[in-house]
């Protein structure tokens, strides 16, 4: 795990890049401020707290993972992988879908810089 700190840019980064996606894929009922709360929902521990432990844990450690994302070209091209990837498994659908889907490990496994 990375010892950089998520700053409220990285956040707004991954929730809008999340949101964009969200309105993009199949899932076009979706729009607006619909799509930036589900992006929220998704992402943050404490937006929503219909999730398991496991998984607010595993997205905490995720998050941590693209700290730095809001001025690192790599990181995100690495986001915008895993959100392709969230998409193909249809886990940006509803939360219930992330949570079922494991988002946080899908987003784990695009990450390949190594810091």
């Amino acid at each position: 795990m990375t010892d950089k700190i998520e700053t409220a840019e990285d956040i707004g980064f991954m929730v809008n890049a999340t949101a964009r996606a969200i309105q993009d894929t199949a899932f076009e009922t979706v729009t607006g401020e619909a799509a930036w709360q589900l992006a929220g929902r998704i992402l943050c521990p404490i937006f929503d707290y219909a999730k398991p432990q496991s998984y607010i844990d595993g997205m905490k450690a995720a998050r941590q993972e693209f700290a730095g994302i809001a001025d690192d070209a790599d990181l995100q091209e690495d986001f915008q992988g895993a959100l392709a990837a969230l998409v193909g498994a249809g886990a940006l659908a509803s939360l219930e879908a992330a949570v079922s889907a494991d988002a946080w490990a899908i987003l784990q496994a695009h990450i390949r810089v190594v810091r």
